[in-house]
């Protein structure tokens, strides 16, 4: 793999999500289907003309950049002066890419797959494609399920979102208070389903609680978090800080009174105390419950 690659492998595995974010902040009438295929087509352009012409100075910014012209261009075609007449009122940072824009973006991205219209699983698989950027085949992996379920599963969430025309690209400000909970129950869920993986799918579940402590991370890094967030994010220091534990070399699980104490995150567990510590609020969730139970 040449350096251009690298590169596009890296804002693949990083940006999926918030490129598809942001192409729906600036088209909103686009499917979340047609706005997944332009950011796919960019780049497979850029695994063509990276390698011959360079990498480019902004690789972020030039991604964003061609899928805008590519959806400016489907618009053309479609006839739709409205839409492209609205596009170009709307004011995106993105055309000087910067890392704030796409955290933002990927909290909108977040807050939008927890739509309290689609289903638990639905809310689930999206945010883990779309916020966590993984892949199909590796949802289908961590979740231990054939890969056409996971396929057929998107395929409804698609089709429920196109028929009662669901608005994806979330405004943080308008359904954060609304959705808060819902992305918190999502994240744990997240969680809980790679914590009880065991035998030949612990590594896969322990990826998994990673990808979920990265998602509330986004959350707690941002204006929107509250007690439960941080309730949470210490639910989950405390339980991934001893996952190392909880299974013996044959892969058989160790209760709690007999592990082994030496395996277990120090560090890990008293930040997670710490966060208890700070969550303590007038409102006490399900987080704080489990936390300290």
């Amino acid at each position: 793999m040449n350096e251009a690659e690298k590169c596009i492998a890296v804002i693949y595995k990083d940006k999926f999500g918030q490129l598809i974010a942001l192409i729906l902040q600036r088209f909103p009438s686009l499917s979340i289907e047609s706005a997944e295929d332009i950011v796919q087509e960019t780049f497979a352009e850029a695994v063509v003309r990276w390698p011959k012409q360079g990498i480019p100075d902004n690789p972020s910014g030039w991604i964003y950049q061609t899928c805008k012209n590519k959806s400016i261009n489907l618009f053309k075609k479609m006839d739709k002066t409205e839409d492209l007449s609205f596009a170009k009122t709307v004011s995106i940072e993105a055309e000087e890419i910067s890392a704030h824009v796409f955290k933002d973006a990927q909290l909108q991205m977040l807050m939008a797959c927890c739509h309290p219209h689609l289903t638990p699983k639905m809310q689930v698989v999206l945010a883990l494609k779309y916020t966590a950027n993984l892949k199909v085949e590796n949802i289908a992996l961590q979740f231990g399920v054939a890969l056409d379920a996971i396929e057929k599963m998107l395929y409804r969430a698609r089709q429920k979102i196109k028929k009662e025309e669901l608005m994806l690209s979330a405004n943080l400000n308008i359904y954060s208070g609304k959705r808060l909970s819902i992305v918190h129950k999502v994240i744990y869920l997240i969680f809980n389903e790679g914590y009880k993986q065991s035998g030949e799918k612990i590594s896969q579940g322990k990826m998994l609680c990673e990808d979920a402590l990265t998602l509330n991370k986004f959350l707690f890094d941002s204006p929107l978090r509250n007690s439960e967030t941080k309730a949470l994010q210490a639910l989950m220091l405390f339980n991934i800080a001893r996952f190392d534990s909880r299974f013996d070399a044959e892969g058989n699980a160790v209760e709690l009174e007999y592990q082994n104490r030496s395996l277990w995150d120090g560090s890990l567990i008293q930040l997670a105390h710490r966060l208890l510590i700070e969550s303590e609020d007038s409102t006490f969730s399900p987080y704080h419950l489990i936390g300290v139970s």
